[in-house]
């Protein structure tokens, strides 16, 4: 009876302390592998739609907890980088996923105009 009773006891706290959510973690660098700060990052649950938003910090770090299992798109944005989106990252509960992302300077269009017309002399 006393082991029955522990038994119980122990399957309760264990059912207590299952996660029923994932994180995701990570850092931003450019191609030389320094941090790039403010940036922002949105994360979409593809089965749901529902969107979460945060913005790196001084060290590019950035992180999302108490997502729900499924696959995600993410979408990261930077002034002066190119855009990089992610779609199908897979988030498992009760685990923690890490994404290591380098950014490139976005290319530069450059246009240049000159109206001009020929003086009367």
């Amino acid at each position: 009876m006393l082991c029955s009773l522990a038994l119980i006891l122990l399957s309760a706290f264990s059912s207590y302390a299952q996660v029923l959510y994932g994180s995701l973690t990570g850092a931003i660098e450019d191609a030389s592998g320094a941090p790039v700060p403010n940036s922002k990052i949105e994360v979409v649950n593809m089965a749901t739609g529902v969107a979460r938003q945060t913005t790196s910090d001084e060290r590019g770090a950035f992180q999302f907890n108490d997502l729900q299992g499924g696959n995600y798109r993410v979408t990261i944005t930077s002034a002066n980088f190119s855009t990089v989106k992610q779609e199908g990252l897979r988030v498992d509960i009760n685990t923690i996923k890490r994404l290591e992302v380098k950014l490139q300077v976005a290319a530069v269009a450059e246009s240049i105009s000159i109206n001009a017309s020929a003086l009367a002399l």
